[in-house]
């Protein structure tokens, strides 16, 4: 098949999104793929801005199922192909032409996409600096983290979303044994960074995203529900608790020895924290957060040494980790390395973040970690 006879879909739902969508036609419209705009509910202009650029909405009554709105979106799509975006996002042009190369060569149904989560919170698990990304993008944030998922897919009625938050696709192109293809192409997720979303509208949806993650985890019990359950818990004690329960119900998936380990070392109980890793580690070898908090674990319990030895196999790998240079210059002056700890304050990153910065200075002025 050629590329040019690959015709797209793009599907979209959205409310309130006035701040944001002139950005996201900018980005889209030049791709000259059918547009598909479902509002769940908006009270802003946005159905006003896109009759602006002669794009029609639909309507579909919210009923606190983000899959039910994903799936009416798509019964609305007349092409073969379709490419699933929020107006928070953005594909390149490059990108989609790429894209569309990779499904003219495939024989598969639905493709994994990269969604890059831009991000300023280093602490965040999987945290890479944007100086990685092309040079545009370098601008959003400090960094991103990665996630893959389906998001391009062929128009078929079997090919549909479930799960009430954080909707997929892949369940059923898998119980359909439909062939799903990876790909490097990449989805820029701008999240909270561009939105211009006050504090108190944040927290107002982020309380909504709580209790649609606990009802979508009590009725489903999958591991994916509850991985988002967990991370949605404020209470550190509890999230213990549950992230214990976690990993004895799905042992096999790292994302709860991640948090697991994570909540022990944010209550700073440091041997605790590191047993966890190491359990973790041993199902999953290799796994950087669980390196990570083994790392800062070793330093906080007086083992320099041993940590230095993880925290250049994880800067060897994330070079640039804000999080894994403190550990480092900390590791170093426990050890009484003190000429290397200096020249690696010496040598930070332009964009290492200020309140490290200052913990850096305290530090080489000091000679000691306390």
């Amino acid at each position: 098949m050629k590329t040019n006879e690959i015709q797209v879909s793009i599907c979209v739902i959205y409310r309130d999104e006035e701040r944001n969508l002139e950005r996201f036609l900018a980005s889209i419209l030049p791709l000259g793929a059918e547009m598909i705009f479902v509002d769940t509910g908006s009270r802003d202009r946005s159905r006003e801005i896109l009759l602006d650029h002669g794009i029609e909405s639909h309507f579909f009554a919210w009923n606190d199922d983000f899959s039910a709105a994903r799936n009416f979106s798509l019964k609305l799509a007349g092409k073969a192909y379709i490419l699933v975006l929020d107006v928070d996002e953005e594909i390149t042009a490059e990108d989609y032409d790429r894209l569309l190369k990779i499904a003219a060569a495939s024989y598969a149904q639905g493709f994994f996409l990269d969604l890059i989560n831009f991000s300023d919170d280093y602490r965040e698990p999987g945290w890479h600096s944007s100086g990685q990304l092309p040079e545009r993008f370098q601008r959003v944030a400090a960094g991103f983290s990665v996630s893959s998922m389906v998001r391009f897919f062929v128009n078929r009625p079997e090919i549909r979303f479930s799960g009430r938050i954080h909707e997929m696709v892949v369940q059923s192109l898998r119980e359909n044994s439909l062939p799903i293809a990876a790909t490097p192409i990449p989805i820029y997720h701008y999240g909270w960074t561009l939105t211009g979303r006050s504090a108190s509208e944040i927290e107002a949806k982020k309380k909504v995203y709580r209790e649609l993650h606990l009802s979508e985890w009590r009725s489903s019990g999958e591991p994916q529900a509850a991985y988002y359950y967990l991370v949605a818990i404020d209470d550190e004690r509890e999230k213990i608790r549950e992230a214990l329960r976690m990993t004895g119900l799905f042992p096999g998936r790292a994302v709860f020895w991640e948090q697991l380990a994570m909540t022990a070392a944010n209550l700073r109980e440091w041997p605790r924290a590191l047993a966890y890793a190491e359990k973790g580690l041993a199902r999953h070898c290799g796994n950087e957060v669980l390196l990570a908090v083994k790392a800062v674990s070793l330093n906080e319990t007086a083992r320099p040494e041993a940590a230095l030895s993880l925290l250049e196999k994880l800067l060897a790998v994330n070079p640039g980790h804000p999080v894994y240079i403190l550990e480092k210059i900390k590791a170093l002056l426990l050890a009484r390395r003190r000429r290397e700890a200096l020249k690696t304050a010496e040598n930070l990153p332009p964009n290492f973040p200020a309140d490290l910065r200052r913990i850096v200075t305290g530090l080489i002025g000091t000679g000691i970690v306390t």
